[in-house]
């Protein structure tokens, strides 16, 4: 304190003005830190978390539609109407592939969780396969069978 006592106002004046500067310009850095931090946020939610998000969306999509696919092959009566049944499986069975796929590149830390979708995916597609196998006897019969192995094995699966 009796250094401030003994200073002259104009050492004074410019002391308080030089901790104002450095405070100023240490506040600016912090700040500049700060908004680059956010921007790699930002950044990472529009590169990784934004398009993983639309890629469940997509095979949840294409997940629903198979199911109902499915579903319909239990009702059909010709080999055309099995046809296009089994040509829809196929094409939403390829839109689940694939945004599992590019879910897998955005976030390989789900690595692990994204095969064992995939084996209970190929499990439902064996049952399916079975359903179809039902489906072709185009009998009441075989469309019952079809919709209870859809209702049993399908759908817990």
């Amino acid at each position: 304190m009796k250094l401030l006592k003994n200073m002259k106002i104009r050492a004074k004046i410019l002391a308080a003005f030089g901790i104002s500067l450095v405070m100023t310009i240490l506040l600016g850095a912090v700040s500049i830190l700060a908004v680059n931090y956010m921007d790699g946020i930002a950044d990472n939610y529009v590169d990784i978390s934004i398009p993983a998000i639309n890629q469940i969306w997509t095979a949840r999509r294409a997940v629903q539609a198979t199911e109902k696919a499915a579903l319909e092959a239990t009702i059909v009566m010709t080999p055309g109407e099995l046809n296009q049944v089994k040509k829809t499986l196929t094409e939403e069975r390829t839109k689940i592939d694939n945004a599992l796929l590019e879910l897998e590149r955005l976030a390989p830390q789900f690595a692990s969780d994204i095969d064992t979708i995939q084996t209970q995916l190929d499990g439902a597609t064996t049952i399916r396969e079975e359903m179809m196998v039902e489906c072709a006897k185009f009998t009441t019969e075989g469309n019952a069978r079809a919709y209870d192995i859809y209702n049993n094995e399908y759908i817990p699966t």
